[in-house]
């Protein structure tokens, strides 16, 4: 997230925060936020799983736009970083589910 915020303010745009209101592939729903918020027990680990797996899947995403498209060699690096640390990720949480 520092690297993100540190490039954004490089090209003059905003830092993401959480009451963003728009929704990018991987960002959980108001609803899904409150069905969670709601939640106890298994319930809550099996939704908090099932929702970061979803998240990092659209980090992953979002990493191979830039691998494709991009030509900044630090955003390609980060990239690069991103999806192998959030493939490890969602591994482990599979395996917890």
């Amino acid at each position: 997230m520092d690297a993100f915020t540190r490039l954004l303010k490089q090209w003059g745009k905003p830092a993401p925060s959480a009451t963003m209101t728009h929704t990018m592939e991987g960002m959980m729903t108001p609803a899904q936020m409150e069905q969670l918020k709601n939640a106890r027990g298994a319930e809550f680990d099996r939704l908090w799983l099932t929702m970061m797996i979803e998240h990092h899947r659209g980090a992953i995403t979002m990493a191979e736009t830039e691998l494709a498209r991009g030509v900044n060699p630090e955003n390609r690096r980060i990239a690069e970083a991103i999806k192998t640390g959030q493939q490890a990720e969602i591994a482990r949480m599979q395996k917890l589910l």
